[in-house]
């Protein structure tokens, strides 16, 4: 075990916590349990690597390295663990239903801009182009994120980013436009 490994583990749980919280802000916005239950499944990714963590770090304790770096390592993967139990608590008020005020349904009743999660299917339309090839922003659409199974979230994917199935997008823009995005994501193009 070196620092190396643990640096990578550390900076891996720093990029989770930066986009878990930006989920749980859009489920909590938007009331949308397909994204509170995305945020919900990182949180527990983020409790594994914290662990994983942790448990490297006492492997170097008993190889001598000095315990100072190794507690301030440990203080910071806790004050992570705790921005993701934090990002869980908002999805869950979003999983159990609570309805947000009023008001705020209004205005997003009203807006015609949305933010939704859409995965991409394979042999769907989409599955095998660049998103520079698909000209999104033509549709008024912007990819905010996108996450291949199992992996992290990647923030503001390059143009070169191509999509396959199974990849899954966090977008934003109009409503209809998603809605329009969500159908070439997942019907199967007839060979």
């Amino acid at each position: 075990m070196d620092f190396k490994s643990i640096e990578e583990k550390l900076v891996k749980i720093i990029d989770m916590s930066r986009s878990i919280i930006d989920l749980a802000y859009y489920a909590l916005l938007y009331n949308d349990s397909s994204i509170a239950h995305e945020v919900l499944i990182m949180e527990e990714e983020i409790d594994n690597l914290h662990t994983e963590l942790e448990m490297d770090c006492l492997k170097l304790m008993n190889a001598g390295v000095d315990e100072r770096n190794i507690l301030g390592i440990i203080r910071l993967s806790l004050c992570i663990e705790a921005i993701s139990d934090a990002a869980a608590s908002i999805a869950d008020v979003v999983m159990r239903g609570f309805k947000s005020h009023p008001i705020l349904d209004m205005v997003f009743m009203e807006t015609e801009e949305s933010v939704s999660l859409i995965r991409v299917e394979k042999d769907s339309e989409l599955d095998g182009k660049s998103l520079s090839e698909l000209e999104l922003d033509e549709m008024g659409i912007n990819v905010l994120a996108v996450r291949f199974p199992g992996e992290r979230w990647i923030k503001d994917p390059h143009g070169d980013f191509t999509l396959t199935g199974g990849v899954v997008m966090l977008v934003s823009g109009f409503k209809d436009s998603i809605e329009e995005l969500r159908k070439m994501a997942s019907q199967t193009i007839k060979s």
